[in-house]
């Protein structure tokens, strides 16, 4: 319940910040909305799965075969690598002598001619609804739209999730910078000391030593800085120094 609490916290925290800001304006707002549209378009490419395999079950429980013949050929797009894509028109006539029509793509290679649907084949399609029709064997492209889901959305939720961790760890180290900024306003200089290294997390304890001795200097407080220093029990603070830019000498 706690750790609920800290991620609504820092979550209300940053949505109160962005508004402060202009909420339109942050950087973090466009990044949010950039992958709430791709976890939408994940979402979209599942949907389009899932309608992909009721129909595949559909065409596999009542699906009729019988023998069309293409009556129609033109080209959809030309000029790709891998040779010219055609669009056909296949005609076949259902049990009940009714007569559809149905479109079909294939794709020609140039050097060999794969792809080029012969005049007559065999076609798959729904009694109930025969404008409802396929290639025999055709049986989508499932594996795609199953796996641009999948990963439009696993991404997006990875990111967004370590975004609200980010924001809970920044939110999180604001409190405590707080909180020791008020101990040493108050000239209680060891209670700091102490608050700072009984924090648990390693990263944290540090910062937050570096950020008092270099409070207490900028505070001309050298004696009392040297004296943090020199505590045996203050752990090697040069690399919590130099991520802010200073050294100790």
């Amino acid at each position: 319940m706690d750790q609920i609490l800290r991620y609504w916290r820092a979550i209300r925290s940053a949505v109160r910040a962005s508004c402060s800001k202009g909420l339109v304006g942050t950087f973090e707002f466009w990044v949010v909305v950039t992958l709430i549209a791709i976890a939408a378009g994940g979402v979209f490419f599942l949907t389009l799965y899932n309608d992909e395999v009721a129909q595949n079950g559909e065409f596999g429980q009542h699906g009729v075969i019988t023998l069309g013949q293409v009556v129609n050929e033109s080209t959809c797009s030309n000029g790709t690598r891998f040779g010219h894509e055609y669009c056909y028109d296949i005609l076949f006539t259902t049990a009940n002598g009714e007569q559809v029509v149905f479109g079909a793509r294939g794709l020609t290679s140039y050097r060999a001619g794969l792809g080029v649907l012969p005049k007559t084949m065999f076609v798959q399609y729904l009694p109930y609804r025969p404008t409802s029709a396929r290639l025999a064997g055709d049986s989508g492209e499932g594996g795609l739209l199953l796996a641009l889901g999948l990963a439009m959305t696993g991404f997006a939720l990875f990111c967004l999730f370590g975004l609200i961790r980010a924001q809970v760890a920044w939110y999180s180290m604001q409190e405590l910078l707080e909180h020791l900024e008020s101990l040493i306003d108050k000239r209680c200089f060891d209670e700091a000391v102490d608050f700072a290294m009984g924090n648990s997390n390693l990263e944290d304890r540090d910062t937050l030593l570096a950020t008092l001795i270099l409070r207490l200097f900028e505070l001309k407080e050298v004696h009392h800085a040297q004296q943090i220093l020199a505590r045996e029990d203050i752990p090697d603070l040069e690399k919590a120094f130099q991520a802010q830019g200073m050294e100790i000498r």
